[in-house]
C-alpha cells in the first residue's frame, strides 16, 4: 500500500525538464555525398608579378634562306687605284715610207695603137731581196679623137725598154706584148669619144727580188693613134716595212 495520498484528480499534468546531459562521443563520418553543380566562375584576379626569366633554350635549326631583297643604290665610286706597271712593247707593225717620185710632169707623147708606149719612169735602190714596194701611178690625157686607152706598170733593172721590162699586170710577159691584145696584160682601161679627158689610175705591190737599182715605169697603148696628145703623169714608189 502506498504511502502517498491519492493525487487530486483536478490538477494539470506538469512535465519537469532536467539539465542537459553531456554530449555523447561523435559518431563515425558518413559517406561523402554527391558533388553539387559547379558554381559560377569568379572574376579574374589581379595578374601576379612576372616570374624570373628561365634559362635560354638551345638554338633551333637555321631556317630556310629568304628571297633576295631588292638591290640597294650604287655606292659612291671609290678612289682610282695606282697605275699598274707598263706591259711589254708589242711587235712593230708594218710601215710605209716614201722612196721616190710623187710629182706630176706634163708630156706630149703620141700613144701607139700597135705597141706599148713608155710615158714615165722612176727608180729606187733595192737594199735586200725581200724588200717590198707599193707603186702608185696616174696619168690624164686629152683625146683628140675616139680612143680606147689602156695602161700598165713595169719593172726593169736597167733603163726601161719594152723588151727588158716585166709587165707587172702579167709578170710572165714583157712589155713587147701590146696591152690591146688581152685584158690580162693591162691594169686599167678607158673608152671615150673625141675631145674628152681620160684618167687612168694604177697601183701594184711588188717585190723585185734583186739588190740594186730597180726602175718602175708607166706604159700605155690605144686602139687608135692620138695625133695631138696632151698628158700629165705621176708615179711614186713607197717601201713597205718590214
Amino acid at each position: 500500500m502506498s504511502n502517498w495520498p491519492n493525487p487530486p484528480t483536478n490538477l494539470s499534468t506538469v512535465t519537469l525538464k532536467g539539465p542537459t546531459g553531456y554530449t555523447g562521443a561523435t559518431g563515425p563520418t558518413g559517406a561523402t555525398g554527391v558533388t553539387g553543380a559547379t558554381g559560377v566562375t569568379g572574376a579574374t584576379g589581379v595578374t601576379g608579378a612576372t616570374g624570373v626569366t628561365g634559362v635560354t633554350g638551345a638554338t633551333g635549326a637555321t631556317g630556310a634562306t629568304g628571297a633576295t631583297g631588292a638591290a640597294g643604290a650604287t655606292g659612291a665610286t671609290g678612289e682610282t687605284g695606282a697605275t699598274g706597271a707598263t706591259g711589254e712593247t708589242g711587235a712593230t707593225g708594218t710601215s710605209i715610207s716614201w722612196k721616190a717620185g710623187g710629182t706630176y710632169s706634163a708630156l706630149s707623147t703620141t700613144i701607139s695603137n700597135t705597141a706599148n708606149t713608155l710615158l714615165t719612169t722612176v727608180s729606187t735602190i733595192v737594199p735586200t731581196t725581200t724588200a717590198k714596194y707599193l707603186i702608185l701611178s696616174e696619168f690624164t690625157i686629152v683625146a683628140s679623137g675616139a680612143v680606147a686607152l689602156f695602161g700598165t706598170l713595169g719593172r726593169s733593172t736597167a733603163t726601161p725598154t719594152a723588151s727588158n721590162t716585166t709587165n707587172l699586170a702579167n709578170p710572165t710577159s714583157t712589155l713587147t706584148t701590146a696591152l690591146t691584145t688581152s685584158i690580162v696584160n693591162r691594169m686599167s682601161g678607158f673608152n671615150t669619144g673625141g675631145g674628152n679627158n681620160l684618167t687612168l689610175n694604177m697601183m701594184v705591190v711588188d717585190t723585185p727580188g734583186s739588190i740594186g737599182t730597180t726602175y718602175y715605169s708607166l706604159w700605155a697603148c690605144a686602139n687608135t693613134i692620138n695625133t695631138t696628145p696632151l698628158e700629165n703623169t705621176m708615179m711614186t714608189i713607197l717601201q713597205i716595212q718590214p
